[in-house]
C-alpha cells in the first residue's frame, strides 16, 4: 500500500526548475510613490497591452496540467481614473479565447511625475481553467503626453499564485496603447468604486494586533506556514 501511494504522488506532480538568463523586475518598481499626484488629464478610454518578450520560470506543474502557454490572453479593456485610482470597467472573471487562462481585473493606481509623464500600475490575475487556480500579476507602464494612440513602454510581472498544482513566474517588457474615448458609463463606474471603498472593512497592520492584545501569542498563528 505504501509503495502504491508513493507511485501515485510521483504520477500527479512534476517538479521543475527552469533557468532563465533575465532577472525578474523587483516588486518595488511597480509601486507608486508615497507622494503620488493624480494626472492633470483624467484617464478614460481603452488600454491595450501586448507582451514584447515573455520570460518564464516554472517551479511545479501537476501532470494533469498542460505545459504553460508562451502567451497571455488578449489584454484590451476600458479604464477610467478617479484621482490616483485607475478603475477597470469590467471586473470579476473575464473569459478569453486563450487556451489556458482567463482574466480577473482589479483597480490600480495612476499618477503624474514632475515632468508631466503619467505612470500607472495595475493588478491583474490569470485564472487557470484546468484547476481554477489564480496567478497574480502587475502591469506597469508610462504614458507620455501627446502620444495617445501610440505604442508606449511598460513591463509586467506574475510572481504569486493560489495554487498547489501549478507554480510559475512570468515577466517581460510590453507595449501599451492608450486610446482616449468618451465612455457613457464612466460616471457610474467611478460612483460604484467610491461606494465600495467607503464600505470596506477597516484594516490595520498585523503588528498592531500584538500591541492591542498583548496576551495573545502571535506565533500560534504562524504554525504550519512555509
Amino acid at each position: 500500500m505504501k509503495a502504491r501511494l508513493r507511485i501515485l504522488v510521483f504520477g500527479l506532480y512534476v517538479t521543475t526548475a527552469t533557468a532563465c538568463d533575465t532577472v525578474k523586475p523587483p516588486m518595488a518598481g511597480f509601486e507608486p510613490p508615497d507622494d503620488a499626484q493624480p494626472p492633470a488629464t483624467p484617464f478614460i478610454g481603452r488600454l491595450t497591452m501586448t507582451p514584447v518578450q515573455l520570460k518564464f520560470e516554472e517551479y511545479v506543474r501537476a501532470a494533469f496540467f498542460d505545459p504553460v502557454s508562451d502567451s497571455l490572453p488578449e489584454f484590451s479593456f476600458n479604464y477610467v481614473s478617479d484621482g490616483t485610482h485607475l478603475i477597470p470597467f469590467r471586473r470579476g472573471l473575464i473569459p478569453s479565447v486563450h487556451p489556458q487562462f482567463d482574466f480577473l481585473l482589479s483597480p490600480g493606481r495612476i499618477w503624474q511625475d514632475g515632468d508631466a509623464v503619467v505612470h500607472a500600475s495595475l493588478p491583474f490575475t490569470l485564472m487557470s481553467r484546468g484547476g481554477n487556480c489564480t496567478h497574480n500579476g502587475l502591469l506597469r507602464f508610462t504614458l507620455e503626453n501627446g502620444k495617445e494612440g501610440d505604442k508606449q513602454s511598460g513591463s509586467f510581472l506574475i510572481n504569486q499564485e493560489t495554487c498547489h498544482f501549478l507554480k510559475f513566474d512570468m515577466w517581460g517588457p510590453v507595449s501599451v496603447v492608450y486610446t482616449p474615448n468618451t465612455l457613457p458609463e464612466a460616471e457610474r463606474i467611478v460612483a460604484e468604486f467610491r461606494r465600495e471603498v467607503a464600505n470596506r472593512v477597516p484594516t490595520r497592520p498585523y503588528s498592531d494586533f500584538a500591541r492591542n492584545y498583548p496576551a495573545v501569542d502571535l506565533d500560534r498563528f504562524s504554525v504550519g506556514l512555509p
